[in-house]
């Protein structure tokens, strides 16, 4: 069986120590953002992280469901690297995983797909 690629559908955890920079190759055809959490990460500086990532629009409503709708309608393919879950609230980064995995998945997304990859840099 083949190691799945980074950029495939899904959710899927880098070695630890590896930088976002360093995970791929992703390809071209996808956008590509990084959303690095800070020492002592909480669910609003996820949030605000990931909006700036993804660019979401100003009216993001910065909660579970709003993520869940602004990760299904992402307009192209889209490799998504958390850097720092380790650092996360247990409770808010097994929240992030699930919303994160639902996104991946789900079938309204059609051809723009959806990859996640959790890394720790510093591990």
């Amino acid at each position: 069986m083949s190691a799945p690629r980074w950029s495939d559908p899904g959710v899927h955890v880098a070695p630890a120590g590896v930088p976002p920079e360093r995970v791929g190759p992703i390809g071209t055809e996808r956008t590509v953002a990084v959303c690095r959490l800070g020492e002592h990460p909480t669910k609003a500086s996820l949030l605000d992280g990931l909006a700036d990532a993804l660019d979401l629009p100003e009216w993001f409503g910065r909660n579970w469901d709003a993520l869940a709708d602004s990760l299904c309608d992402l307009p192209r393919p889209t490799v998504l690297l958390i850097d720092g879950l380790g650092r996360l609230d247990d409770a808010v980064a097994a929240t992030l995983l699930e919303v994160a995995v639902r996104a991946a998945w789900d079938k309204r997304r059609g051809p723009a797909t959806l990859s996640v990859v959790l890394t720790d840099e510093l591990a």
